[in-house]
């Protein structure tokens, strides 16, 4: 349950780190926009990873019941640190969209750590995992 708890942490951190200087980059990309419309293109780097995460969550618990919990939790991880990486050094707003997309599509900790919990726990513990893993 540690590991589990861990592991949607870093997924936590990885989406929402971006939002305290999403307003900046876009300032950086798009130096002569104005004040007015920095919300509006923060909020597609912003939405990007949702987005490839809404696209990609069936089948990425399909993958988990074929391959394992444990498999897409790693690959999840991998896509924590891996595109936030690319992200951090992107040189434009498109490429910065498109690695947030591909951290989000790649992602599946939350759905796998749900199916995963109970499976860890005796049954008398069940609710409890539960309501840690609830995120």
């Amino acid at each position: 349950m540690v590991g589990l708890c861990l592991a949607l942490f870093s997924n936590s951190i990885a989406i929402t780190n971006l939002f305290p200087y999403s307003p900046f980059m876009v300032k950086f990309f798009l130096p002569g926009l104005d004040e007015r419309n920095v919300g509006y293109y923060a909020g597609f780097i912003a939405t990007s990873g949702a987005t490839g995460a809404m696209l990609t969550s069936f089948y990425l618990g399909r993958l988990a019941d074929r391959r394992g919990r444990k498999f897409v939790i790693m690959l999840g991880l991998v896509s924590c640190i891996v595109p936030q990486l690319a992200f951090g050094l992107a040189p434009g707003l498109a490429f910065a969209c498109a690695m947030r997309f591909i951290g989000g599509m790649t992602n599946g900790i939350v759905a796998a750590a749900k199916a995963a919990a109970p499976e860890l726990v005796p049954a008398h513990q069940q609710a409890w995992a539960m309501s840690v893993i609830s995120g």
